[in-house]
């Protein structure tokens, strides 16, 4: 039986995953473009860490009130994300724009996010999807 919160985080994390691919899919023309991929890529971001600590609650009884990093080594450590150093730059790059804003950090941030970013966030959609259409009694393997 599929988690309903888990399925409707998973959910979310699609729509943001979507907004994010448009909004990269036309190069930015001016800040508001800029500004509007880097809100994208914050709620896509965001999104991912809730579904990861979700999943981790629904299948380890883990506290709720773990850290971001430690959600992402987790879930590297279950092999649901196989690229930590990029996950941890991703980090990085979050954390960057919630304290300043600055136009050439912007636009760096924008190439990463379409070069890097998206396709780790398609992956880990995917590996998710597959996760939640586990059976309740599969899940101490962790659906691997």
């Amino acid at each position: 039986m599929k988690d309903r919160r888990l399925g409707n985080v998973v959910d979310v994390l699609g729509l943001c995953i979507d907004r994010l691919s448009e909004s990269v899919a036309t190069p930015p023309v001016d800040q508001r473009d800029l500004a509007g991929i880097v809100k994208h890529f914050e709620m896509t971001f965001e999104q991912s860490y809730k579904c990861l600590l979700e999943l981790l609650i629904v299948l380890e009884d883990e506290d709720s009130r773990r850290s971001v990093k430690a959600v992402f080594r987790r879930a590297f450590e279950f092999g649901w994300i196989t690229d930590e150093q990029a996950f941890m730059a991703m980090i990085r790059d979050r954390n960057a724009t919630s304290h300043t804003y600055d136009s050439d950090f912007a636009i760096s941030l924008v190439e990463r996010v379409s070069d890097t970013y998206l396709p780790l966030f398609l992956d880990l959609q995917k590996t998710l999807a597959a996760l939640t259409q586990v059976e309740e009694g599969d899940s101490a393997s962790h659906g691997l």
